[in-house]
């Protein structure tokens, strides 16, 4: 007989909830270029959670680029007002985890 059969005809059913007590430590950079109304702003950010069911603390990096296009609206009775336009879509993300135990689900 299967398991999942098993588990049907018993009326018991596995739990899926995961409890973990992590630590999160991280932080963010954003460098930003900007040259004659056209800039760039790189975001990273690190991320770091300690969960004691891992071998080693679990990092988490998140990198999207922002450019875009600042227009100066030159008016007589205005004082530098600015119209921006930016776009984004490249990012990249990278979790690495290691797991040299295991824990048993039934």
């Amino acid at each position: 007989m299967l398991r999942n059969q098993q588990v049907l005809e018993t009326g018991s059913q596995p739990s899926t909830q995961a409890k973990f007590d992590a630590t999160t430590f991280g932080f963010g950079l954003t460098p930003t270029l900007g040259v004659r109304g056209i800039w760039i702003a790189l975001d990273m950010n690190f991320t770091w959670n300690d969960i004691p069911q891992l071998s080693k603390p679990a990092f988490a990096y998140v990198f999207g680029p922002r450019f875009g296009k600042s227009i100066n609206l030159k008016k007589p009775d205005a004082v530098n007002r600015f119209l921006g336009r930016w776009d984004s879509g490249l990012h990249s993300i990278r979790v690495q985890a290691e797991v040299s135990n295991s824990t048993n689900f039934m």
